[in-house]
């Protein structure tokens, strides 16, 4: 069974178009590696060999001197894939608990703003408590009134007073003239 890509590379063969052939055997090793039915080797396999040992790139063993790590780049990208997978489904736990927390907050917040300010029980104790301290101020502060009334009454009075007296001081030292 061939399929339409199949189709479309024979007709640019017959065709004699230029065609990009890595990238054709690249995406059939993909299909071939990815499909999950698949029980199939690595195809290319031999040109892929070739290529590897022309270029000196160490394959399934671990390189001595250090310039490789016996490990293709695929299983590389795989553990890099999977490294990352587990680290969004960490942060997609810390992010849902956070979520919880803010919707607790959140709850808490509503429950204490629907119950008004100083209705629980401590919140009680110091309302009654700057209750009374108003209440002590507030007789203070009319004893206070009163006082002042009292002792302005009473300035007022020695004012007069020293006012009379000057008065009377002014008259004897200045007679006024007699009547003519």
């Amino acid at each position: 069974m061939t399929s339409a890509a199949d189709l479309f590379l024979m007709e640019k063969l017959d065709e004699l178009d230029k065609i990009n052939l890595p990238a054709i055997m690249l995406e059939h090793m993909h299909m071939v590696m990815t499909w999950k039915e698949a029980k199939h080797e690595i195809p290319y396999w031999y040109l892929l060999n070739l290529v590897f040992d022309h270029f000196k790139v160490p394959l399934g063993k671990r390189c001595i001197e250090g310039l490789a790590r016996g490990r293709s780049q695929v299983a590389d990208v795989l553990e890099q894939q999977a490294t990352l997978k587990r680290e969004v489904t960490d942060l997609t736990k810390i992010l849902s608990d956070k979520e919880v927390e803010i919707t607790r907050l959140k709850s808490e917040l509503q429950k204490t703003i629907s119950r008004g300010p100083g209705t629980s029980e401590g919140h009680e104790q110091v309302l009654q408590a700057l209750r009374d301290e108003n209440t002590m101020l507030l007789k203070t502060n009319a004893s206070l009134s009163e006082e002042i009334k009292s002792l302005n009454k009473q300035l007022i009075q020695s004012h007069e007073s020293a006012n009379e007296r000057m008065l009377l001081l002014m008259r004897t030292l200045n007679p006024p003239p007699p009547p003519s």
